[in-house]
């Protein structure tokens, strides 16, 4: 029975150290993609901004 316990606590352990490993890296590429796509979002934004100030000239009284 105490076999079984032990078991199940290395198994446990062993799990939680694979989930973290592939947290760890899976939070570094997230942290090297966000600055590239926080620009890409600024562009999109400027983008945006320019079109609808293009509309607001062309927009009849």
């Amino acid at each position: 029975m105490m076999l079984l316990i032990y078991g199940f606590v290395a198994y446990f352990l062993i799990s939680i150290l694979r989930f973290m490993r592939e947290k760890s890296r899976n939070d570094r590429e997230r942290n090297q993609i966000l600055p590239q796509l926080l620009k890409r979002m600024e562009k999109l934004e400027k983008s945006a901004q320019r079109i609808n100030q293009g509309d607001e000239k062309n927009r009849p009284e």
